[in-house]
């Protein structure tokens, strides 16, 4: 007997951002990058535990376990879409759909002991190679799910090759690539590109970039949307210390409430840009009021092709109150905002 269970998908040229020399969009020479022997491409749990669920429902719940001053934390990952076979006590998916896929040389796929009419729960250690495919699929299926509810999903019509191991973490002719898939911030940061990409928020733009310095308008807007992305996908609206934990370990952690001084005044510097588009649709009170929803930017600067974040601004001032934009602009890049 096979049935589906989880989130139902079917299955279904862009631009480059340049790697050398960044902080985050970065290459590894050969030799420097992990590269797992993976029979088949085939992934299982490291262990699993079967518990009497609510009116004997079956369900499969996925855990990535990170061992943290000699103690174990668990963190819930979003489930795959599973081909459930109680029979055989067995459920399986190919991690892709119309949306993504994630791949080495093949796509990966996830198999394990399943028992009908229970709750299964599957761990994953985060350190292993099933491990950092399954947060790679986490973020992944994170953003498919954001983008469902807030009935936003038909932008999306490319599937994102996510391809783990790689030989760095950067977004090329629509494959993002990881080399750890458990930097939650990172992945969620490069699978940014490819969104800002496919959605036509802004102008693709390369360059040599350091999240602390000034560059060029359209360069610090591409980088900074991509992570401001990413913190929508994983950090709490309400966080008053919203922070990204492993994006550029010199400067790690990456507070988004509160840019560093010493960091690059204006608005041709991503941190910064990041930081204002955060405080536009955050809900931590950090001397600003403004409580706008992600959807409500969304729309507003899909296919805009924005080449800096000096023309999104100006367009906020029409779908919002000026004078708060101008407010937001002055305490995030600490230049005056000209309208």
């Amino acid at each position: 007997m096979f049935r589906r269970l989880a989130f139902m998908l079917t299955l279904g040229s862009s631009a480059i951002f340049n790697t050398a020399s960044a902080d985050i969009d970065t290459r590894l020479k050969p030799g420097q990058y992990y590269q797992p022997t993976i029979l088949d491409h085939v992934i299982r749990p490291s262990r699993s535990a079967i518990s009497i669920g609510p009116l004997n429902e079956t369900k499969v719940i996925v855990k990535l376990v990170k061992s943290i001053d000699g103690r174990n934390e668990e963190q819930v990952l979003e489930t795959p879409e599973l081909e459930i076979n109680c029979k055989n006590k067995f459920a399986s998916s190919r991690l892709t759909n119309d949306y993504f896929k994630i791949s080495y040389r093949s796509t990966y796929e996830i198999q394990g002991e399943l028992e009908c009419g229970r709750t299964n729960t599957w761990y994953f250690d985060v350190d292993s190679t099933e491990g950092q495919v399954m947060a790679i699929h986490d973020i992944a299926m994170k953003a498919v799910r954001k983008f469902n509810d807030s009935d936003l999903l038909s932008f999306w019509k490319r599937r994102v090759n996510l391809r783990w191991p790689s030989d760095g973490d950067y977004y090329s002719w629509n494959t993002v690539n990881i080399t750890r898939g458990h930097f939650w911030d990172v992945v969620g940061h490069e699978l940014g590109h490819a969104i800002y990409d496919q959605a036509n928020i802004g102008v693709s733009a390369g360059g040599r970039h350091r999240i602390d310095e000034c560059y060029n308008g359209a360069l610090a807007l591409s980088e900074g949307w991509a992570s401001f992305f990413s913190a929508w996908l994983s950090i709490d609206l309400k966080d008053s210390n919203a922070s990204f934990e492993y994006m550029v370990k010199r400067r790690a952690p990456l507070n988004i409430e509160s840019v560093p001084t010493d960091v690059c005044h204006g608005p041709t510097n991503e941190w910064r840009v990041t930081a204002f588009l955060w405080d536009i649709i955050d809900l931590s009170y950090d001397g600003e009021s403004a409580q706008e929803s992600f959807a409500k930017i969304w729309k507003m600067t899909l296919n805009e092709n924005y080449r800096s974040i000096n023309q999104l601004a100006k367009d906020l001032t029409q779908k919002m109150d000026p004078i708060l934009v101008k407010m937001l602009w002055e305490k995030n890049f600490l230049t005056q905002f000209d309208e």
